[in-house]
């Protein structure tokens, strides 16, 4: 399985969350044109970049690719599955807040 291009992880992750892109304005700084902008592939500052995945509670990784294919079983594994060795709660997406601590500036 192949890693979808930067752009279209950030859009799926911003679904699975079930936020629309406006509701990323106040935790980002960036206007819902601009945001998606950046989900159809327009090159970003990775300043900005990093401010968008901060507050879809996610990171960005830079992975070496001899070791790709771990990293992407690792994130594929069920919980319960032996590679995955770190307790897990079930996602509570009405719980779910990590914009506590996001600080926003305006770098563009």
């Amino acid at each position: 399985m192949m890693l979808l291009p930067v752009a279209k992880q950030v859009a799926a992750l911003r679904k699975r969350l079930r936020m629309e892109q406006r509701a990323l304005e106040p935790l980002t700084g960036l206007k819902q044109p601009h945001i998606a902008r950046i989900e159809g592939g327009q090159d970003v500052r990775l300043s900005t970049l990093e401010k968008l995945v901060k507050a879809l509670g996610a990171a960005l990784v830079v992975v070496p690719r001899d070791r790709l294919a771990e990293v992407q079983a690792l994130l594929n594994a069920e919980p319960t599955d032996a590679r995955y060795d770190r307790k897990v709660d079930s996602f509570d997406d009405e719980a779910f807040s990590p914009y506590t601590d996001l600080e926003v500036r305006d770098d563009d």
